[in-house]
């Protein structure tokens, strides 16, 4: 029933938080504004791996403009 905008990160290697279970959190969450980023080649540790700078602006976009890639939702795949 959480209706707050949400911007989600799944990296493709993370072995802590299981990208899956980030997809059905996403898939079951209520905002109509929400984006997953799928970001490839990166683990739990995305922002000092080599695709953080993808992280970074796709972050900032998100928090000055409501989207990434201009989009308001869905899943934006990043890095691969």
């Amino acid at each position: 029933k959480t209706r707050t905008p949400i911007l989600m990160v799944a990296a493709a290697h993370d072995r802590q938080v299981n990208p899956d279970r980030v997809r059905e959190l996403y898939e079951d969450h209520g905002a109509t504004e929400k984006v997953l980023i799928d970001l490839g080649c990166a683990s739990h540790n995305a922002m000092w791996e080599r695709n953080h700078q993808l992280l970074f602006r796709a972050s900032q976009e998100w928090l000055e403009k409501g989207t990434v890639n201009g989009m308001p939702n869905g899943i934006v795949r990043l890095g691969y």
